[in-house]
């Protein structure tokens, strides 16, 4: 039954995918450029601080068309912001990034009921496809 239920999801997934990697969405990733895009976090408006850890490219365990496997490398952010509205502003260079960038978990507390600046962690999953063999 799993078996069978993985084939459907599968099945329903793999338009998803390939309208992915069709509009560029979905492309090798690249950790020269994140490493440009993650060093310019901090100069965003509000961040008061920010630090990131990238972890190494691993098979993607979901449902995807066998002959377009995928990976992820999950991303690490723990920041303070003066205030919460700034954290599009701060998250707007990950768009830059090849391959998809997708929230898993986010954390947020404010530190003191007068300042309306906001601690917080959030998990990312980097979603690539290999790098073309040479």
């Amino acid at each position: 039954a799993a078996l069978q239920q993985r084939q459907q999801q599968s099945l329903r997934d793999a338009p998803l995918w390939h309208t992915a990697r069709q509009r560029g969405w979905l492309t090798a990733e690249n950790r020269l450029a994140a490493l440009d895009v993650l060093a310019r976090l901090p100069h965003q408006p509000g961040v008061l601080h920010v630090r990131t850890q990238l972890g190494p490219r691993q098979p993607l365990n979901w449902p995807w068309p066998s002959a377009a496997p995928l990976l992820h490398s999950t991303l690490q952010m723990r920041m303070r912001l003066s205030h919460p509205h700034h954290l599009p502003a701060m998250l707007a260079p990950l768009v830059e990034l090849p391959g998809l960038m997708l929230p898993t978990a986010c954390q947020w507390q404010r530190q003191d009921a007068t300042d309306a600046a906001v601690e917080g962690e959030c998990l990312l999953a980097w979603v690539s496809v290999p790098a073309p063999a040479r």
